[in-house]
């Protein structure tokens, strides 16, 4: 495996020398940041080795770096901006830092062959289309540290077969687990008031829902194109709209 020659990082800039054979960059130990697009579209690029001492790894960083496999993610890293991994499809595995409080927007967006990802107990959030069309994601479980899932988070995880939710979340925004093909069941845990739009829409073999007390609201088209027959409404409901749920569903009103 051959170095990259003469990779320089200063003041959030990548210079390239006049060679660039791929392979695995060591990142220099002592950088403290990892700049936007430093890494853009270097397709060359299998793994990527990042030292203590980075804190921040900024926007784009390793946007459609396509033969990036695995990265390792160092506890010192308490941020990473949006769109940091979009589009890199061979990558199957991350671990990712402890001291990360968010999941940027993006920040996985089309990372097409990743099976393996760990969210840290200690994120609070998990951006908007973080994790959409991660297609070979099997398993979904959200720590209870996070208390916000903002819309699209993980649209289209076509293969997942798990969803284990935060207990601190109070909503499910719009199209968060839309067109997750081979969910079975999901259990809303208290606490959440409301399922927004879309939210498990085209989820073909979800066929159990279970709805906590709590819930107060059911938009439009929440559980549309699924295979649930029957649900459990709590009496905590004033809202169910219209389509919420497949058209020969029965709604049992406790």
């Amino acid at each position: 495996m051959n170095p990259v020659e003469r990779l320089v990082i200063h003041n959030d800039v990548v210079m390239q020398g006049d060679k660039l054979v791929g392979g695995c960059i060591v990142i220099p130990d002592g950088v403290e940041e990892i700049g936007d697009k430093a890494f853009k579209s270097w397709w060359e690029i299998e793994q990527v080795i990042i030292p203590s001492s980075v804190f921040k790894i900024g926007k784009s960083a390793f946007e459609a770096c396509e033969s990036l496999e695995s990265i390792v993610i160092p506890d010192s890293v308490t941020e990473i901006e949006e769109m940091c991994f979009l589009g890199c499809s061979a990558l199957t595995r991350v671990t990712l830092s402890k001291g990360l409080k968010v999941i940027s927007d993006y920040m996985f967006y089309d990372c097409c062959s990743l099976e393996d990802v760990m969210i840290p107990e200690g994120v609070a959030r998990i951006g908007e289309r973080a994790f959409e069309c991660c297609k070979a994601l099997r398993e979904i479980v959200i720590p209870d540290s996070v208390t916000k899932i903002r819309r699209f988070a993980f649209l289209n995880c076509v293969n997942a077969v798990k969803l284990r939710l935060s207990k601190n979340i109070t909503s499910i925004a719009e199209s968060t687990f839309s067109g997750c093909a081979k969910l079975k069941e999901v259990v809303i845990p208290e606490g959440v008031v409301e399922i927004g739009k879309w939210a498990f829409s085209y989820c073909p073999r979800l066929s159990k829902v279970t709805l906590p007390s709590t819930l107060t609201k059911i938009e439009l088209f929440a559980f549309s194109n699924t295979a649930i027959e029957e649900v459990h409404v709590s009496g905590s409901v004033t809202e169910v709209a219209e389509n919420a749920f497949p058209k020969d569903t029965k709604i049992i009103r406790e």
